[in-house]
């Protein structure tokens, strides 16, 4: 029970980065691999911010204005000024690993290399019944991602903005024929890609630690996960990650540790030979397969 838990919760934290991920790709087909920097980033601002005698609450909003502002900068000066140009996916792409690359460097010379933990004290363990054992920061990791999954979901299905998300990632050419603002679409996506990414990354950061080079790992496991959950939905990404999550914890208790990453990406490839669409596998129209 203890594995599936632990499972849960990694899972849960893949499944927030892969939405987040996916928010942005579905709607401008953008690889935003600055997603990784935004979660890399956030943990320093509050820890020097915190250092510096900061009321925590202060010091947490700031380093998530300065994630936002990060994620919405990689779209205002560079993804946006590509696409008026025309430019390839390949492009978007490489500029956006340049952005990483810069951000993570620029941190690894202000803060160092070595690992830190974003809290001031111990982290207390709570016990739920006999077999189950979760510490003060793991509860908070699972509350915040079902807070983030089920805000998203709702605002999704339920508001006129949400609608016009799920527009956009479907056919965004009609929609700007239809008199819709697609520079502002493109904008939010950012912007609310970032606040998940930055939330994320201090959860994660009281929870395991914080180092300048943890971004880029944890990105790949959300692409893993975005890619066998479904690269064409919205909820695709997080069933990809709680499987996902709960695979990697059963490998580590049940075989070894060591086994963890290449039956990831068994996994992954498995998928994609035997059900390339991943678990929710949608048609798309012709139209939107040529984007």
């Amino acid at each position: 029970m203890q594995v599936l838990v632990n499972g849960t919760i990694n899972g849960l934290t893949i499944a927030v980065m892969a939405l987040a991920f996916q928010l942005v790709y579905l709607p401008t087909n953008v690889f935003h691999v600055t997603l990784a920097a935004v979660y890399v980033l956030t943990p320093f601002v509050a820890w020097a911010l915190l250092h510096a005698g900061v009321a925590p609450a202060i010091a947490f909003a700031l380093a998530i204005v300065a994630g936002v502002a990060l994620s919405w900068g990689s779209e205002h000066f560079n993804h946006a000024r590509i696409e008026r140009r025309h430019g390839s996916f390949s492009a978007q792409f490489i500029s956006s690993l340049g952005i990483y690359i810069v951000v993570v460097q620029t941190t690894a010379l202000v803060w160092g290399n070595e690992q830190k933990v974003l809290r001031l004290s111990g982290d207390p363990i709570w016990r739920l019944g006999s077999s189950v054992a979760i510490t003060e920061s793991q509860f908070w990791v699972v509350v915040g991602a079902i807070v983030i999954l089920a805000a998203f979901f709702v605002w999704l299905h339920f508001s006129s903005i949400g609608l016009r998300y799920r527009a956009l990632a479907d056919n965004p050419k009609e929609l700007a024929v239809r008199g819709f603002n697609i520079r502002n679409l493109r904008y939010g996506a950012f912007v609310i890609s970032g606040v998940m990414g930055a939330v994320l990354g201090l959860l994660t950061a009281r929870d395991t630690g914080f180092w300048t080079h943890g971004g880029l790992p944890d990105f790949l496991l959300a692409m893993v996960a975005s890619i066998i959950g479904g690269r064409s939905t919205f909820l695709g990404p997080v069933l990809g990650g709680l499987m996902l999550g709960i695979l990697r914890h059963e490998v580590e208790w049940h075989v070894n540790s060591r086994w963890v990453e290449a039956c990831t990406f068994l996994a992954l490839a498995a998928f994609l030979v035997f059900r390339p669409g991943g678990i929710l596998e949608l048609k798309a129209r012709l139209e939107a397969q040529q984007r």
